[in-house]
């Protein structure tokens, strides 16, 4: 039978009912596939060797990318599509497991080759594929199910590394907000204030300080609770229920106010492993009343007495336990206790290394703009032709890879201004300049009027400009 007490050995290396986990699989399947529908619009200047980042320049060791095999747009086109076809495949559950491994190496390859326009939302969608790897996603729900049968119950360890990964990620991002100022009840109003990432109803809560205040404390308290309600050994279904809610109810309000790509998406779709296998019977008996069959593709889970686990399983769980703890050391003990240098390398090239600090705190709101000269001495803006999603104007639905672009110049990695700055002035001629009969551009220089973040009782400050590239067309 299905056990739901974390503190019984059951919970971990028993069996369970596999609908939670296809219903995650179609959940993320599609997540993944919007966004891919979305990077379409900036492939070429993310991928491509005439893009802002072709391959000669330098990247990290570790950061491999099956589309190092390509670089002009037909080869790099036929590469991105095999992994779209993957992502279908995965999300249809057609040869699940092997989809599952393919989908991982092929969104890895895809974000490791431009770094620049990715964030923790990617890195996220890496790690639940890495992990979804040793879960049976293609149980049930799938076209292996239709083909085969349906499994009524699937070894439960994969599906509690998912769920205790998402838990973890929580507790992390509760845990940094705690450490960087949010009980002062400002953090809501200050995020609302970033360019870029703003949708219409974000922009009005902004100018609202007190509901501000309010969103503030009952997020840092929603996440604060969920890994406890998630695990929780008593109460369990209402617990659970908690749960369920509060993580709709969390990345719900995020994805309504602002626009920040991928992570709110794929933390909606992990909702769906901590859905209880009871709740789906109710579904479809609510929908039975309703003579709705079409609407009743569940099958209800046979218990079943529980059967030995055999020892190499045992050993693979072992084995992934070990990796899991890797993989979240950074959130418990890596300042104190850090791991050896070739386990840290190791999890970095498996890419399964978490960041928790999407928005965590603003330290400033850039605002780029790229004045040029074209040869006739006419004065333009070239971002809002050549890369205009690096130059946003207000509040906005649609979401652009630019925007996360703008926030990369703080590391110690630099910006790849010797590539970037000629494709800007190649994309700028091919759209407005001799393409159309126009002269070319001259020169350009890339700014940015940078603001501190304000205080609800504080006026905006004045911007400190700095030229971040001066480049020259010809």
């Amino acid at each position: 039978m299905n056990c739901h007490n974390p503190l019984r050995r059951e919970f971990w290396l028993g069996d369970f009912d596999p609908r939670p986990l296809a219903l995650f699989r179609i959940a993320i399947g599609l997540v993944v596939l919007h966004d891919l529908v979305d990077f379409t619009r900036d492939f070429g200047a993310f991928l491509t060797d005439d893009g802002m980042l072709p391959r000669r320049v330098p990247r990290e060791w570790f950061t491999w990318s099956v589309f190092d095999l390509a670089g002009r747009l037909p080869a790099v086109a036929a590469v991105y599509t095999c992994g779209v076809l993957a992502i279908i495949a995965f999300t249809l559950g057609l040869y699940t497991r092997l989809a599952t491994v393919l989908s991982w190496v092929w969104l890895v390859s895809l974000h490791n080759r431009n770094s620049f326009i990715t964030d923790g939302g990617d890195m996220l969608v890496g790690i639940l594929f890495f992990w979804s790897i040793f879960a049976d996603l293609g149980a049930c729900w799938s076209l292996d199910a239709h083909r085969s049968g349906p499994r009524a119950r699937v070894p439960a360890f994969g599906l509690r590394l998912l769920q205790a990964h998402v838990a973890i990620l929580y507790y992390a991002t509760a845990r940094l907000k705690f450490a960087q100022g949010w009980l002062h009840g400002v953090a809501v109003f200050q995020v609302l204030q970033l360019e870029g990432f703003v949708r219409p109803p974000g922009a009005w809560i902004g100018t609202q300080p007190v509901l501000c205040a309010i969103g503030t404390y009952v997020i840092l308290a929603a996440e604060a609770a969920f890994p406890i309600c998630a695990f929780a050994p008593i109460a369990i279904r209402p617990m659970r229920a908690v749960a369920l809610f509060l993580g709709l109810f969390i990345q719900l309000g995020i994805i309504s106010t602002m626009r920040v790509g991928i992570f709110q998406g794929a933390m909606l779709a992990s909702c769906a492993l901590f859905i209880l296998p009871e709740w789906f019977d109710r579904a479809q008996e609510w929908l039975a009343r309703r003579e709705m069959p079409w609407l009743q593709p569940f099958e209800r889970s046979a218990d079943r007495p529980p059967k030995q686990v055999p020892p190499w399983r045992l050993t693979l769980y072992g084995a992934l336990a070990v990796q899991f703890v890797i993989a979240v050391w950074g959130f418990f003990g890596e300042r104190r206790i850090p791991l050896p240098r070739f386990v840290r390398n190791a999890r970095t090239l498996l890419s399964i290394e978490q960041p928790a600090d999407l928005f965590a705190t603003v330290h400033a709101i850039p605002h780029w703009s790229a004045p040029g000269l074209l040869t006739d001495g006419t004065p333009v803006e070239i971002l809002s032709v050549a890369a205009p999603g690096a130059r946003p104007l207000g509040p906005a639905i649609r979401f652009s890879r630019w925007s996360k672009f703008r926030f990369k110049d703080r590391g110690e990695r630099p910006l790849p201004w010797p590539t970037l700055g000629p494709y800007l002035c190649k994309e700028y001629d091919r759209q407005v300049g001799p393409a159309l009969g126009g002269p070319k551009l001259a020169s350009f220089d890339v700014v940015n009027d940078e603001t501190a973040p304000r205080l609800p009782d504080q006026e905006a400050s004045a911007p400190r400009r700095r030229t971040m590239w001066h480049q020259q067309c010809e």
